[in-house]
Parts: structure tokens; sequence; C-alpha cells
């Protein structure tokens, strides 16, 4: 490891970008960080460091370009930007699977947040494995869709129950897979199996991989840029097109993104059957799954949202995100409505017309007094 005076004269800018709209949202939810290349022609690596505004879409609050993402480096980022912004203790942070990111904010940062790994580099972690230690491909695909039968419970009694199945018939299909999953990801189960992130309201760095996405091909216009001026140009064109969008948005009160998962929820609830509801109780359903191989439970937390504030509500069911939680991996993870709560609002919506009209039934004697008229 090179010490700090050899760190100094390496490359290393840090752009700080300081609000107090952010630091709200880094206390009360939690960063984002990943790294990227090809954004300058020396292949400097571009660190970005994300929170999610009030309508859960992403809004960079750092940058980072350097010839290095160890652990010193990232230390020295972290360092300049709790200089220009102060402590700041995030619920979570979500990085990829190597741990700098997470140890140098745990060293210049108070307090330990909990540690995700994003769930995508863990998918492509274990795809790659696979196709490198398994050569059967039938055989590779059953593993797969094994761990991520695992990984998708949304329980932690249902993910002990399935990780032990795992250890046990995992060893007689293939040793090597067997051994990799214990030495890599058993010790890290807390970072990355859904159960442990159920009300976090997120499981992928997706956000950042969009920024990246975005600011290489409609900025710098897919093209291999080769200056580092035109990067930090381009970064703060960004920047200032970001924050008058997010001006706009607070200004008309039009959360977009997370309305659209919502009425996405709604609409595919309409492909459902209302025979798929099982009711337990008063406040528990059961839901059949399309593929009718599994049931998720549908249970009600609430008659009325006690948040005031919360205005991420199902126009057409009139409920919030607050009221209902059902076991698909939608509701706990994603913290939203599910087709399942749709469709069981929806039915019990149409109860009391139901009991309205077997009242107004043909076999009900009516009688109407012309002078009451």
């Amino acid at each position: 490891m090179k010490d700090q005076s050899n760190i100094s004269r390496a490359f290393g800018l840090g752009e700080i970008q300081r609000s107090e709209n952010d630091q709200e949202s880094v206390r009360a939810k939690g960063v984002c960080i990943d790294s990227t290349h090809g954004t300058t022609g020396y292949d400097f690596l571009l660190t970005t460091v994300m929170v999610t505004d009030e309508c859960w879409e992403g809004l960079p609050v750092a940058w980072c370009l350097s010839n290095h993402e160890d652990f010193t480096h990232m230390c020295l980022f972290v360092k300049l930007w709790r200089e220009n912004c102060g402590q700041l203790s995030p619920h979570w942070v979500m990085s990829d699977t190597p741990s700098q990111f997470y140890n140098a904010w745990v060293a210049i940062m108070v307090g330990t947040p909990i540690r995700l790994i994003c769930i995508w580099h863990v998918d492509r972690a274990w795809k790659q494995e696979l196709q490198a230690q398994v050569k059967d491909s039938e055989m590779a695909e059953d593993i797969y869709k094994i761990l991520r039968t695992v990984m998708q419970a949304t329980t932690v009694p249902e993910f002990k129950t399935l990780l032990c199945k795992l250890e046990e018939c995992l060893p007689s299909i293939s040793t090597e897979c067997s051994t990799y999953f214990e030495r890599e990801w058993l010790r890290k189960k807390e970072m990355w199996a859904y159960c442990y992130h159920v009300g976090l309201r997120i499981n992928t760095n997706m956000i950042v991989e969009a920024f990246h996405r975005a600011f290489k091909y409609s900025y710098l216009k897919g093209k291999c840029n080769k200056k580092v001026d035109n990067c930090l140009l381009n970064l703060l064109k960004f920047l200032r097109g970001k924050y008058f969008e997010r001006l706009i948005k607070l200004t008309k009160g039009n959360c977009n993104y997370k309305m659209r998962v919502i009425q996405d929820g709604h609409n595919k609830s309409k492909g459902l059957r209302e025979e798929m509801i099982t009711k337990v109780d008063n406040c528990k359903w059961s839901v059949q799954s399309d593929d009718t191989q599994s049931v998720h439970t549908v249970t009600k937390e609430t008659e009325v949202c006690r948040d005031p504030s919360c205005d991420l509500k199902c126009l057409e069911c009139n409920i919030c995100i607050h009221q209902y939680m059902c076991s698909c991996p939608d509701s706990p993870i994603q913290n939203t409505i599910c087709k399942h709560v749709h469709l069981v609002e929806t039915s019990q919506l149409k109860q009391p017309w139901q009991n309205c009209l077997v009242r107004l039934s043909p076999r009900t004697p009516w009688m109407i007094n012309d002078q009451s008229m």
C-alpha cells in the first residue's frame, strides 16, 4: 500500500455537492456507491455516490475521479466529503461486492451502517462462477434456480430453512460450487438475502448504473472522451439538469417514478382472477401466484395511513404503501403496492356493491308509495 505522500502525488479529484436536503436523505435512507470506466482517455475511475430523493429517484451528491479505487484512496475521498458536508449517518450503504467503499466509510464517518451488496452484482457473480465450474448447462441452470430461490425468501425463518436445504444438497451436485458459496457468500448472507432488506426499499445499485449509462451515452455522446475537464464540465451539466428537474417535481408535487410503479402494479392485478384469493381472516388473505406454484400472504396493517405526508397512493384503490404488506418480494423490498395487494383491495371494494345487488334481487318484494314520492 502506498504511503500518504505518494498517494497525495497520485491523481485524485473529488467533486462535492453540498445540500441540506441531500444530507437529510443520507441520514434517513442511505447511499449507493459504485465506479465506472471510460469517462476519460486516461481510464480514470469515476466513483459516484448517490442518494434517493423524495420521489425515490437517484440523485448524485459526490463524485471522485481517481486512478485507484483502493481503501486508502476511498478514505481520502470520504474524508474530503466529511470536511465539506460534515458527519453523515446513513441507515445503509450499498456497493459492489468489494468492500473498500464500505470500509472507507466506516473508517472516516461515524457509526456502522448496514452494508448491502447490490443484488445484480451477486447474480452476475453466481452466473460467472457456474459458467466456469459447471460444464453441464442444465445442472448449472438448476443450481442457479436454487440459489435464486434462497435469495428471494422474504422472511428470515423461510430463508434459514431454504439455506439449510441448500447446504445439504449442493455438495452432492457440485463440490466446487458448494465450496465457492461457503467461502464467498455464506458469511455475507445478511448483505444479499432479501429477508434482511425488508423495509430498506432497495436491493440493487441500478440508480448508479442508470446514471453511468445516461452520462456516457447522453452527455458524452457514447464517444471515447479524452479530456478530464470535458468530463467535469459534463458532470456539472448533468447536475444542473437533475436539480432543475427535481425543482420542477417538488413544485408541482409530481413524483412520477413511484407512482408509475404503483399504477403498473394495479394494471397487472387486472390480469389476476378473484378466485385466486382465499380469505384467512378479516385482515389476512392468501393469494395464489401466476404460476400456481406458490402462495403469497397479504396482510392489512392499518385502516388509515399514519403518515400525513404520505402521497404514494393508488388513486383507483385509494390505499397507500403503508396500509398493506405482502410476502412477495415487491412489497417488502421495493416498498410499493404489489399486484396482489391491488387484487385484494379491488375485491374488497366490490363486496359492498355485491351485497347491495343481493338485497335488490327480484325475489325481494319492493313497494313504491306514490304519496311519499
